[in-house]
């Protein structure tokens, strides 16, 4: 059996006036997380279609990255920058013809770095 909520008053403030309406505020609240939601789903989808790299580490080996099939590059998530102010990277793994694409960065000699981005986005979506 639910409980039926006792009414204990109206929020009034930002994001409320005083007939419990929106205010400008929370419909611009609402307008930019729709906006990032969408902004995510198409990253999601951009990212479906270039397989991510395949990375470990070991204090004693070191850092290796590589990929199943292509080359592994950095590449930047430019979706992330209406959504955090910042522009994040992840390993991609690209064909050889694709290897002339602008934006790719080819600087594998720092592995650490790779595997502090894959910790990172592991930690991210697994906290």
């Amino acid at each position: 059996m639910e409980a039926t909520p006792i009414f204990a008053g109206k929020l009034v403030g930002r994001y409320y006036d005083s007939q419990g309406n929106p205010t400008k505020y929370l419909k611009g609240v609402e307008s930019k997380a729709k906006r990032g939601a969408q902004l995510l789903e198409k990253q999601k989808i951009e990212e479906a279609k270039i397989p991510s790299c395949n990375s470990k580490w070991s204090e004693q080996d070191g850092g290796e990255v590589w990929c199943e099939t292509g080359y592994p590059r950095l590449v930047k998530r430019p979706g992330d920058i209406a959504l955090t102010g910042k522009i994040s990277q992840r390993c991609a793994c690209f064909k050889e013809e694709e290897l002339g694409r602008p934006g790719l960065e080819n600087s594998f000699d720092d592995v650490d770095k790779i595997y502090k981005l894959n910790v990172h986005v592991l930690l991210a979506t697994n906290p």
